[in-house]
């Protein structure tokens, strides 16, 4: 994504600028992070012996507030 798609964004976008990089990162993360085939969920719900179902769960919850936290900054600046 940082390869590819941030210079796409930016050649299209040329006034964007530092809130609109720190958005696309911070989304690029959590898509990143939630997904199921990364490879430290399943790793953690077996350490501590959780269902994978719930792990997510609790990981989406978290995520969405950083969404939020990151539309939020893009909104304000």
């Amino acid at each position: 994504m940082g390869v590819i798609g941030i210079p796409l964004v930016f050649l299209s976008m040329p006034e964007a600028g530092l809130p609109l990089f720190i958005l696309l990162i911070g989304m690029g993360y959590i898509s990143n992070m939630s997904t199921a085939t990364h490879v430290c969920l399943p790793i953690i719900s077996e350490y501590y012996q959780i269902d994978f179902s719930q792990l997510i769960k609790q990981s989406l919850q978290i995520f969405s507030l950083l969404a939020l936290f990151l539309f939020g900054y893009l909104g304000i600046t």
